[in-house]
């Protein structure tokens, strides 16, 4: 029961920092993609 407890945490642990980098990169691109959007308008 222990070791499938400790095989859990670190797979939990990794999911979590999986998911929040690709929340950041979304977030990124999200932003830049609206920037770019947003200046496009202001130069047409």
């Amino acid at each position: 029961m222990d070791d499938d407890d400790d095989s859990q945490q670190p797979f939990s642990q990794s999911q979590t920092e999986i998911y929040l980098a690709g929340f950041v990169m979304a977030n990124i691109v999200g932003l830049r993609y609206y920037t770019g959007t947003i200046n496009g308008r202001e130069i047409l």
